[in-house]
């Protein structure tokens, strides 16, 4: 912004024409700037990036709304708050990033503080606690400092915080209304310490100064009406930069703090000039190692403040541009250790190449004076630093280099004297200082005093014009002669007459290889060289007119490698390169031999456009995938693309150009780029090496000097990274792993390496990086491995294989000994023994005999016991159907005599009312003994069966409970059912879990008292369902407790007396609990109550499981009533 003092028209007018005057300045890239782009898509967890820090480790991180990112060039892991867990983020919107001092991290959001560990890779939490005066003031961190003293201080929502980490508590600094040397407002927005030690502090309402040595704060504020105060009094940013001026961000404009007047400059947006601030709430102020200071606003882009004029020169949003800052909201602005900007804005992240090694000129659309055209076809500098730029379709144009200024030259067919056509392939100036401009229709020549051209075209009726319109290349050789490369053939102009001699395709094989030619070069030797495309290397004897021809044979690897060259450049060996669509040719005169350099020794793509040496003898070459700077003398590339400032991955043929000062040019299709070689040789920024990860059979280990394996730990991986993020895809490592690899092994791109099966003992894994441009890194990441040994292959384990060897020797020989022994004592005892085994033979056979006999007895005896088991259970179950039929009738004939009696009302029927109600209770008693003991004795011969369905056991025994509730009520007693779920879907018998339920609820009721309760409750564990029935009555001794499961055991005391049962009920309880696969148990105390917990599995394998309606659990009523009152039946009755 240009601030005019005086308002006299005099002074004016001098200022606006030194203004007009002043030379324009639209070097190198015309202030424009290459943004690379990254976004959600790319894993960025959310588009809102505040806060961007790269840490000790090489590592960015950025601070989003949606959690916290950190980036190794390849990928994003994303940090994030998990609810109850205290080891993650407080909250996923991160407002600050700081590593204070011991390289902690901390991080702000607005829900706490967080402190990184790198050992863990989690997090440690500080909250504010209204209870506890040491916690933090608020939890919305809004800036984290790191003073000169290492203490670290919290700007945020109610007031200033220093961290105490010795007692781990913070200090707090608030507003005091009633004392002006407190901080003017408890928002506080940004902290800063200067150079002097002095803080600065920003808040909703002004800025403050704080002395340290004297305790002593000053406020500063907005004064509308004085021009000198701040532009407004909410404080967002404080920057102090190189020259030590202070800048201020407010919500409405900057602020330039002059310290000696104590007055403040203030720079808005001003819509009339376009150099000025593009917005005025200013959010983020830095500067980089270069000192550009860049200022990021609220909806102005990026802002890059101009010293030298006073103004801004703005990078905005341009949607038809993909190269263009992301987002007009810049949030924050960073620079990494390789010198990239790092742009956070509400749309993703931008970063740029502030300082490109390669300055790039292209057509701005929005300015005048520019290129007209981006496709470059030949580029010339003369003596006058006229740069002249030869386009596709945009003629020749003009650009003074000192003044910034272009003019262009086209075709205009309604006038001879302008170009013959806007297509302008190759510029050339010969040593009369004439310009030569050739084109696709015609050769022509440049009159520098009236600024026009004269053309030279083709005319079939006259052989002494040029062959052909169509001029490829024009060249000077040693004795001035000027030669032209054409579509049809090479042209040789005489200067004085203006006429051409032809030199084409002729008898072979002295004729050229060729019409088609597009390169002329001269070596040292004054031999002429010419490059066509279709028929390879010709090289002219100007005295005998002839041609020798160099093309490829597909069968013999010395030859070229391709018939189409592109270009030729002779070194101060003699050796010729020449530029083909297959790789790189080194031709050596002498023997005519060739060697080929391709993508396979590094070259970055094998279609190469042109050949420049610099002056250290390195050559760089133009090519379909960049630029690459070949060492002669060491046969290495180093390879340049778009992210160094390349206009594009492709060139142009004839787009190559070296001046005088050694200056290097090069065209493709967006404009051209120039450089000397010798700064880009001084940008040696040597990238950090990390290990970024270690997995030992997949899974990630925590990163330590040192990694203990086990030998089952056959597999591990290391993931390392090279933090340079230039073009981070393009950097290269090399690792080894000490104790197994030999040498170091070159893994181009590829960034992990994985080892198997390796053999128990120490290694350590070593890597090493380079960046895209070939700067290895000076350290070298290394772990140390350790991998036990397997037991076998221990020291103790191979003393124990010799000590077994012995023994096996000793063994062998002590044996071969007793054997020896053994023979001769054998032969002695033969004879005897033979005598012996005939009388053991006799004896045996009378043994025999005996024992057959007690066989015999004994399978009599064993009959007889199974048949008389057999009749013993056939016996149990006659009688127990004989016993059954008699007692349904007299049930039957009883319910007969109830529905007669409903009818009488006198005494005699109320007796029979009576006795039949004994007699229906002591029958369905007699009822449940009889199915008890039928039961009993099918389980005891292994013949009863359960029949298994999925089936809700929740609700089987709610149903139950509701079932037996009014009859509970009937005794006076109370039950109550509680489940901790809703639905339990298990294997069952739905028949015999019933018979389980009533068998136990029916004994809780026999045992306790009137006015007594019943507990059932059910609790879900997974795999299995646990049923607990229980209640406060009498209660059963301990030492009776056992004997209540075994068949025709009962407790014995003077209450269970009166309440006397078969003994058989608990043992088929038990004996169907354990069909179930599930366990029964007791909890019982005398006079306080018993528990039976019953414990059933999900699934009951034993059992084919058939599928049914899992609800339709009870589906008779009556029937189930029935159920109960027979279980109920040995209730006593006083009747």
């Amino acid at each position: 912004m240009i601030f005019i003092k005086r308002k006299s028209i005099f002074h004016f007018i001098i200022l606006a024409i030194i203004i007009f005057l002043s030379p324009i300045k639209v070097y190198a890239d015309n202030h424009s700037i290459r943004f690379n782009n990254i976004t959600v898509e790319d894993g960025l967890s959310q588009g809102s990036v505040f806060e961007i820090l790269q840490d000790s480790k090489g590592y960015l991180w950025f601070g989003t709304y949606d959690g916290l990112n950190k980036y190794d060039g390849y990928e994003f892991k994303t940090y994030k708050n998990t609810p109850f867990d205290e080891e993650t983020l407080t909250n996923n919107g991160v407002t600050a990033i700081h590593e204070g001092s011991n390289n902690n991290l901390w991080i702000g959001t607005y829900n706490g503080l967080n402190k990184y560990s790198y050992k863990t890779d989690s997090f440690t939490q500080y909250r504010h606690d209204k209870e506890d005066d040491n916690s933090i003031s608020s939890d919305v961190i809004n800036e984290i400092l790191t003073d000169k003293s290492g203490r670290l201080w919290l700007a945020t929502e109610n007031g200033i915080d220093i961290y105490d980490e010795e007692n781990d508590k913070f200090i707090h600094y608030r507003n005091d209304p009633n004392d002006k040397n407190s901080i003017s407002c408890n928002s506080v927005y940004s902290l800063y310490q200067d150079s002097n030690g002095i803080f600065w502090i920003g808040t909703e309402k002004g800025l403050n100064r704080y002395n340290p040595k004297t305790g002593k704060i000053k406020r500063f504020f907005s004064n509308p009406l004085d021009k000198d105060t701040l532009s407004n009094n909410v404080i967002y940013q404080i920057y102090e930069d190189s020259t030590n001026t202070l800048w201020i961000g407010t919500r409405n404009g900057l602020n330039k703090f002059n310290r000696k007047t104590e007055e403040f400059k203030r720079y808005k947006n001003d819509p009339n000039d376009k150099n000025s601030i593009k917005a005025n709430k200013i959010q983020t102020i830095y500067e980089d190692t270069n000192n550009n200071l860049w200022i990021g606003t609220d909806g102005g882009g990026l802002n890059k403040y101009d010293r030298k004029n006073d103004g801004f020169i703005s990078y905005l949003h341009n949607a038809n541009d993909s190269h263009s800052i992301i987002n007009n909201d810049v949030l924050e602005i960073k620079e990494d250790s390789s010198g990239i900007i790092w742009v956070g804005t509400y749309g993703g992240i931008s970063k740029f190449n502030p300082n490109p090694e390669f300055s790039h000129y292209k057509t701005e659309k929005d300015k005048v004076n520019t290129l007209n055209d981006n496709m470059i076809f030949s580029l010339y500098e003369d003596k006058e630093n006229i740069l002249w730029i030869g386009t596709s379709s945009g003629g020749l144009n003009r650009f003074n280099r000192s003044t910034g200024e272009f003019k262009y030259y086209s075709y205009d067919k309604s006038d001879s004297n302008t170009l013959s056509s806007n297509k302008v392939t190759h510029i050339f100036k010969d040593s009369t200082n004439t310009l030569w401009v050739a084109t696709d229709r015609g050769l022509n020549k440049f009159n520098k005093e009236k600024e026009n051209f004269k053309r030279y075209l083709h005319n079939k009726n006259d052989k002494s014009t040029i062959v052909d319109n169509r001029v490829k290349y024009i060249f000077e050789d040693s004795n001035n002669n000027l030669w032209i490369a054409t579509r049809e053939g090479l042209d040789k102009f005489n200067k004085d007459k203006e006429t051409f001699t032809h030199y084409g395709e002729g008898k072979e094989p002295f004729g050229l290889s060729d019409d088609y030619v597009r390169y002329i070069y001269e070596d040292t030797k004054g031999n002429l060289w010419l490059g066509t495309v279709f028929g390879g290397l010709n090289k002219f004897n100007k005295e005998t007119k002839e041609f020798t021809h160099y093309e490829n044979d597909p069968e013999n690897s010395n030859t070229i490698s391709h018939n189409s060259i592109k270009c030729i450049h002779e070194d101060d060996n003699g050796y010729l390169w020449i530029a083909t669509n297959n790789g790189l040719n080194r031709f050596n005169p002498k023997d005519e031999s060739f060697k080929l350099y391709t993508e396979d020794n590094g070259l970055s793509n094998n279609y190469i456009y042109g050949i420049l040496e610099d002056e250290n003898n390195n050559l760089w070459l133009s090519t379909n995938n960049g630029l690459s700077k070949f060492n002669i003398k060491t046969e290495e590339f180093k390879n340049y693309g778009v992210s160094n400032g390349l206009q594009n991955k492709e060139f142009n043929v004839n787009a190559f150009y070296k001046s005088n000062t050694g200056e290097m040019f090069f065209g493709g299709v967006n404009g051209f780029n120039s450089f000397f070689p010798k700064d880009i040789e001084q940008r040696q920024n040597k990238p950090q090496i990390n290990i970024s990860s270690i997995n030992v059979l997949g899974k990630e280990v925590n990163l330590k000097n040192k990694i203990n394996l086990e030998y089952t730990d056959d597999y591990i991986a290391f993931n390392f990274v090279t933090l340079d993020y230039l073009n981070p895809r393009k950097n290269r490592y090399a690792y080894k792993l000490e104790g197994f690899d030999k040498e170091w092994k070159y893994s181009g791109t590829r960034h992990y390496a994985s080892y198997t099966n390796l053999e128990g003992g120490d290694y350590v894994f070593k890597v090493k990086g380079s960046n895209s441009n070939g700067i290895w890194s000076e350290d070298i990441a290394k772990v140390n491995i350790s991998i036990e040994k397997p037991p076998w292959k221990r020291w103790w384990a191979f003393v124990l294989y010799f000590l077994i060897f012995l023994l096996i020797i000793y063994f062998v020989f002590n044996y071969v000994n007793i054997l020896e022994n053994k023979v001769k004592e054998r032969t002695c005892e033969l004879d005897n023994t033979n005598k012996e085994l005939l009388n053991e033979i006799k004896e045996r056979r009378k043994i025999e005999g005996e024992l057959k006999e007690k066989l015999k007895e004994n399978k009599q005896l064993y009959e007889k016991i199974v048949k008389d088991e057999e009749f013993q259970r056939n016996f149990f179950v006659t009688l127990s159907h004989e016993l059954k039929t008699p007692i349904n009738v007299i049930l039957g004939a009883i319910q007969l005599i109830n529905l007669q009696a409903k009818s009488k009302t006198d005494k005699a029927t109320d007796r029979i009312k009576k006795h039949t109600k004994v007699i229906k209770r002591n029958s369905y008693r007699l009822l449940k003994t009889v199915n008890n003991l039928i039961d009993s004795t099918k389980m005891k011969s292994g013949d009863f069966k359960l029949s298994i369905e999925k089936k809700d056991i929740v609700y089987l025994v709610r149903d139950i409970v509701d079932s037996m509730k009014g009859y509970i009520e009937q005794e006076k007693l109370n039950i109550y059912f509680n489940s901790n779920v809703d639905e339990k879907i298990i294997d069952c018998d739905i028949v015999e879990i019933e018979r389980i339920v009533l068998n136990i609820i029916s004994n809780a009721i026999k045992f306790t008292p009137e006015g007594g309760s019943i507990w059932v409750d059910m609790k879900d564990q997974k795999d299995s369902i646990k049923i607990s029935i229980k209640d406060n009555g009498i209660g059963i001794p301990k030492d009776k407790q056992k004997a209540i499961f075994e068949r025709f055991k009962q407790s014995d005391n003077d209450l269970t007396r009166s309440h006397q049962g078969s003994g058989i009920g608990l043992s088929l309880v038990k004996s169907l609990v354990e069909m179930h696969g599930g366990s029964i148990e007791i909890n019982s105390e005398v006079n306080k109550g018993s528990e039976f917990i019953i414990t059933l599995p999900t699934k009951n394998d034993k059992y084919k499981t058939q599928e049914y309606d899992t609800k339709g659990v009870l589906k008779n009523k009556g029937n189930n009533i029935k159920n109960i009152e027979i279980e109920l039946s040995d209730l006593s009755t006083n009747e």
